[in-house]
């Protein structure tokens, strides 16, 4: 059955390949030159480690992860070039898609709810600024709550019953974009109505009007 946007009251957006366009393959190139581990191996290392659901609810700091990152992978690299590698996987924010969500925000509440860390925060704020005159993402839409500052992470429930509890939304009026099948699946089961967004020009599909 298709989904309409307009029979839900409130619309939730992740930000990661649903409204930036992630390059996360330049991040693991650029981590590969830098170490003895190809970009393969690089992404089981960080799988099998803890460091990055720990640094996505914020339990611990900027310079922690580096440090355990650089241990785990052996890194000949400062502080300072990680974060450029880092953040080098924000590739785009097509500015179509700042006035998507400013347009949607008349008629709807609007949310977005993402999977974050503070080094890509402060990164996207200033991709946000400088096509929205100076505004960030909690200015553009009605709120945006990233997992870091929440201390709690998709797909485990906890983070969607959050927004609805703030919000007192009811979950049948709630329509979620996220890119990952999983993430859907959770909002899912506690009644939230989800899409998976497969590409981040998919989202298109939804608001051709």
């Amino acid at each position: 059955m298709e989904i309409d946007y307009k029979d839900f009251n409130v619309l939730v957006f992740d930000l990661g390949n649903v409204i930036i366009h992630l390059n996360d393959e330049l991040v693991l190139e650029s981590l590969s030159d830098k170490s003895d581990f190809t970009s393969e191996q690089i992404i089981k290392i960080l799988q099998k480690s803890t460091l990055l659901p720990d640094f996505e609810i914020g339990s611990i700091s900027e310079e922690e992860f580096f440090d355990g990152v650089k241990a785990l992978l052996r890194l000949r690299i400062s502080f300072a070039e990680f974060k450029e590698i880092w953040n080098s996987t924000l590739h785009d924010l097509p500015e179509s898609k700042i006035r998507l969500l400013e347009k949607l925000k008349t008629s709807h509440q609007v949310y977005v709810l993402s999977n974050t860390n503070a080094i890509h925060k402060s990164a996207f704020d200033k991709m946000v600024q400088d096509k929205s005159n100076g505004r960030i993402m909690d200015d553009v839409v009605h709120k945006a709550y990233y997992s870091h500052e929440m201390g709690m992470r998709k797909p485990n429930e906890d983070i969607y019953l959050e927004l609805i509890r703030i919000h007192d939304l009811n979950p049948e009026k709630v329509l979620f974009f996220d890119d990952r099948k999983e993430n859907i699946e959770a909002a899912n089961k506690i009644g939230i109505n989800g899409i998976q967004v497969k590409h981040p020009d998919h989202l298109w599909n939804y608001f051709n009007d």
